[in-house]
């Protein structure tokens, strides 16, 4: 899926894994939060101590109680665990960045991401994206999109407030006003309608609206209105649309640049527009479906148990870091626990100073966890510190999204042993799972997280 390649991250790996700055084991906070006094512990005492906490809000607690934060989206284990918890909010670093493009795709066609395939795209338009530098596929998109460019001549299009990286090496740039890239997607779709450029065929079979309803819709985005909002020249708006209209298989793709807006969720269905009018929907070259394995639950109880929980409601129980804060600065949201992994909203926050003075806070948050390979801006508030392996020393299982469409899953294996004392998270929270007991136990009869990545890819008939 990468190509073979990594990026500069990835390279640097090694530094994680030897840093002589990493957390050597459990600590417990023994002065006033926010003042880093800190005394090592036993992993057994720190395991008292949060099952100690976890335990009565898992029995009896209400929603909110447990606040789970974490930078990465959760899955595996950790899914699993907060599945099979009660009363648990959760908090997505990624929702700052992708969570408007997400739900404005899951909107337009069932899916919360599309995959451009840019390697046999003729046309490529781009609203926001910085994809020579910072793209979430990472190296293996980059690399497609240099094979299309050289080898097959693709034509790059930018969209972006300011000139970056990936606008700089684009056949032409943009800077477009900030939040109306939505706007100028319109106009573009009002020249294809009025010229007649679309696939009709489409339109018909694939949407529930009428060319006919669509054209008089889009008739009143017209290029010079776009023109006046955007700073994008009409005659400019004109030619690509009929470029993206006619040369063959074309694809628009955004980025944050695009969804970091309070409109971003329309923004995005704005774009969608333009792959749909062209028929370019999970077609080579066009915008695809995503093709991997589902790696499902082990067993139909946790599914029913997650459902009866609540656990993924897009509108109600996930929240971005910053408005987390502000619910407790409010006094609207009561927590009891706060457990973060690998996030650090201390440092990452807007407005960081109001962060730090909810964190100090313990009657605001009474009881707050890291789990972390450093300490952190955010570790320093901590009540717990717990050291977590890095990826180089823990097991997982992948199947991202394929850029080659065709579906694959990845293992994760250690190649080093853990640092000091450290733990890998998936395996501490199996542990708190057992310790919590009831239900939870039903869920997690196995003892790490190598037995729980068999017993998932024994699900799996393709793979026996």
């Amino acid at each position: 899926n990468n190509l073979g390649k990594l990026c500069a991250r990835g390279i640097s790996a090694i530094n994680l894994a030897y840093d002589p700055e990493r957390i050597t084991s459990p600590m417990i906070r023994r002065g006033e939060r926010g003042k880093g006094q800190f005394e090592r512990i036993s992993w057994e005492k720190a395991y008292n101590e949060i099952v100690y906490r976890l335990k009565p809000i898992y029995q009896e607690g209400k929603k909110g109680d447990l606040i789970f934060h974490s930078e990465y989206k959760a899955d595996g284990v950790i899914k699993r665990f907060l599945s099979s918890f009660r009363n648990v909010l959760t908090i997505d670093d990624q929702n700052l960045y992708y969570a408007n493009r997400d739900f404005g795709q899951w909107l337009t066609w069932g899916e919360e991401i599309g995959i451009p395939d840019i390697a046999n795209s003729h046309y490529i338009l781009n609203f926001g994206a910085n994809l020579y530098e910072s793209h979430e596929f990472y190296t293996g998109f980059i690399g497609r999109l240099i094979e299309a460019r050289f080898q097959k001549k693709a034509k790059l299009i930018t969209f972006d407030v300011r000139l970056s990286y990936t606008a700089g090496n684009s056949d032409e740039w943009f800077p477009i006003t900030p939040g109306t890239d939505g706007l100028v997607a319109l106009a573009m779709a009002n020249v294809i309608m009025s010229e007649n450029l679309y696939n009709k065929e489409f339109i018909q079979r694939w949407t529930n609206v009428s060319p006919s309803v669509l054209s008089q819709y889009l008739s009143q985005y017209t290029p010079e209105i776009a023109q006046n909002i955007s700073g994008v020249h009409a005659s400019d708006i004109k030619r690509i649309a009929k470029e993206f209209a006619t040369t063959g298989t074309a694809v628009a793709i955004s980025g944050r640049g695009v969804s970091c807006f309070f409109n971003g969720v329309y923004n995005e269905r704005c774009i969608q527009l333009l792959n749909i009018l062209m028929g370019n929907i999970d077609i080579p070259g066009g915008l695809c479906l995503p093709r991997n394995y589902k790696l499902d639950d082990i067993d139909q109880g946790l599914r029913q148990q997650r459902e009866r929980n609540l656990f993924i409601d897009k509108e109600e129980f996930q929240l971005t870091p910053q408005k987390f804060i502000t619910l407790v600065k409010q006094g609207r949201l009561f927590p009891q626990v706060y457990l973060l992994y690998e996030a650090n909203p201390a440092y990452n926050n807007p407005e960081s100073n109001i962060t730090h003075e909810v964190l100090k806070d313990t009657k605001l948050i009474p009881f707050i966890v890291t789990v972390d390979s450093y300490l952190t801006e955010t570790a320093m508030f901590a009540d717990l510190i717990l050291p977590s392996a890095s990826y180089l020393e823990s097991w997982g299982l992948d199947s991202s999204p394929s850029l080659s469409l065709i579906p694959f899953i990845a293992l994760q294996q250690p190649i080093i042993r853990p640092y000091a004392n450290s733990v890998a998270f998936s395996d501490i929270l199996i542990e708190m799972a057992h310790r919590i007991g009831g239900e939870m136990s039903q869920f997690f009869k196995f003892d790490s997280t190598q037995e729980y990545i068999k017993a998932l890819i024994k699900k799996i008939d393709k793979l026996e």
